[in-house]
């Protein structure tokens, strides 16, 4: 099988109790790679598979960046290993898609919205917001 237009679906919840069922809800997928494991690094047996399997012309489809990494590294490795393959990667809560195609938007936007999820959900919030009220201490 070539890989060409299969739409390859990802899903990750952090632990055994908590439901991946709304992630994709509603969209078809040939096939879905389903986690429950933190997101914290890219060991993870689902995500390995699913790069593996990427080829081109498939497009990855995520509910949210967040689903797919936790930090701006990661998730800059990934959404490059899969685009580097000729796969297109959506995420279905940003609204963004990455293809390969020069988009200086959508790399952009890439790092606002992790950025604000490291900054609201992990244990760095405190330490994040004091940067971010230090630095616009030193604007005014």
């Amino acid at each position: 099988m070539t890989g060409r237009g299969r739409i390859l679906g990802y899903v990750r919840v952090s632990s055994l109790d908590q439901n991946t069922a709304r992630q994709l809800e509603g969209i078809e997928s040939n096939i879905t790679f389903e986690e429950k494991v933190s997101g914290k690094n890219m060991e993870r047996p689902q995500l390995q598979a699913l790069m593996q399997t990427a080829h081109i012309g498939d497009t990855v489809v995520i509910h949210s960046m967040d689903r797919l990494a936790r930090n701006l590294i990661d998730l800059k490795t990934i959404v490059s290993g899969l685009v580097a393959k000729g796969a297109e990667v959506k995420f279905i809560k940003e609204n963004l898609t990455f293809s390969g195609k020069s988009d200086h938007y959508s790399e952009l936007m890439l790092i606002q919205p992790v950025r604000i999820s490291i900054s609201t959900k992990s244990s760095l919030s405190p330490w994040w917001n004091l940067q971010i009220w230090q630095t616009n201490a030193k604007r005014r």
